[in-house]
């Protein structure tokens, strides 16, 4: 079911980039600094597609690892969790694209202010993912080292750091001079709080068998 919505987005939005692409200026403004500054621009070309087909990409490596790799048979372990990953890929990607469209279309959208919202919706829900993953998934290579009581305690706190990292990013579209800050420092924070926290635990369950 999840795939279908990605693949109805993907449709979606190729068909919008074919329909706006006359009403696009040659040149299209596509590149923002952290500071929210327009800095650079690309061949409407480029502008209108390259963003569509990286997202088409994207689901499509997905899709064929999940149903062809050696993995496949852990994968429906959690296929809808899976599955909701790419969606919630596909839906950033062109989310993202929507916001290139509109500033190039005559709107003034801060892109600062809007994307750490989309980035921030984005971790959160990777954080429930890695919230409710058990240590025989194969995305968290965690089955050969840490026990299954070891591996819920890890993902339970990877997980809330980074659903807690995605609400600071949201909440830091209000200070969109401050972004880069809002949305990188609580991201590398959740990340080394969570390995600092599982490293006692590596090689515990070699030495216990």
């Amino acid at each position: 079911m999840l795939n279908y919505i990605s693949t109805g987005v993907i449709i979606l939005f190729s068909a919008i980039s074919v329909y706006l692409y006359s009403m696009m200026p040659p040149q299209m403004l596509t590149h923002w600094n952290f500071y929210g500054q327009a800095d650079g621009y690309s061949d409407k070309v480029w502008g209108m597609f390259l963003l569509p087909a990286v997202t088409l990409a994207i689901f499509l490596l997905a899709f064929c690892f999940s149903k062809y790799s050696s993995h496949k048979k852990k994968i429906k372990k959690f296929v809808k969790y899976y599955d909701g990953l790419v969606l919630s890929l596909v839906l950033f990607f062109n989310y993202l694209f929507s916001l290139v469209l509109l500033n190039n279309l005559g709107y003034s959208v801060n892109m600062n202010r809007f994307v750490p919202i989309g980035l921030g919706l984005l971790i959160f829900y990777f954080g429930a993912v890695f919230l409710q993953s058990k240590h025989d998934w194969f995305l968290s290579g965690s089955s050969k080292i840490f026990s299954e009581t070891e591996w819920n305690k890890i993902s339970y706190l990877g997980g809330i750091l980074l659903m807690v990292s995605g609400g600071v990013n949201i909440l830091g579209s209000w200070w969109p001079r401050q972004a880069l800050f809002f949305v990188l420092i609580p991201v590398v924070i959740a990340g080394l709080i969570t390995i600092i926290y599982a490293v006692p635990f590596l090689g515990k369950k070699k030495r216990r068998t």
